[in-house]
């Protein structure tokens, strides 16, 4: 698996240079190389590399839609998200509460991914020790996915897990 990671990261670093070197640059589709290529890094671990790229797809997109278009918010939520898994816990609160934001302001209410930065910000927030901020926020993520996903969809499970986590530092035994 790991090789074929390797591989489509090699693809995603040509996929950029073509863009960046292309006579008249489109730079909609130099953020979404950008942004493909740091979601790849920070699944190999390559965090500071991914952020580079992370914050140069979001001033791209930002610069295209402008600060609150959907895209702007789920490429916020991807760096925060990256953030937080490499333990810059308050720098990923914000992205993601902004993030939050924005999802709230654009998509119908319920909308999955809405559901996706409910869960990053509730357990952001739990492994900061805010879990009573985050109780609140990862029931509504459980109950989002129970509405939207398939039973047996392990998103669910998910959502379960991370509300359990939270649940159990709040002393909500039973509850967990």
């Amino acid at each position: 698996r790991q090789g074929r990671l390797d591989e489509a990261v090699e693809l995603a670093r040509r996929r950029l240079e073509l863009t960046k070197n292309l006579r008249r640059p489109d730079f909609k589709e130099l953020a979404l190389s950008e942004w493909t290529l740091a979601d790849m890094l920070a699944s190999t671990g390559e965090h500071d590399q991914s952020e580079t790229l992370f914050r140069s797809a979001l001033d791209g997109l930002r610069r295209e839609f402008g600060p609150r278009h959907i895209e702007v918010a789920k490429c916020q939520r991807d760096l925060g998200l990256m953030l937080k898994d490499s333990g810059r816990l308050d720098e990923a609160e914000p992205l993601l509460r902004e993030a939050l934001d924005i999802q709230r302001a654009t998509l119908p209410a319920g909308d999955v991914d809405i559901g996706a930065t409910l869960v990053f910000l509730g357990w952001t927030l739990t492994e900061i020790g805010k879990v009573d901020d985050a109780e609140p926020l990862l029931h509504e993520a459980l109950d989002i996915r129970l509405k939207v996903l398939p039973q047996a969809h392990w998103l669910i499970n998910n959502a379960k897990s991370v509300l359990g986590g939270c649940l159990a530092g709040l002393g909500k035994f039973a509850e967990a």
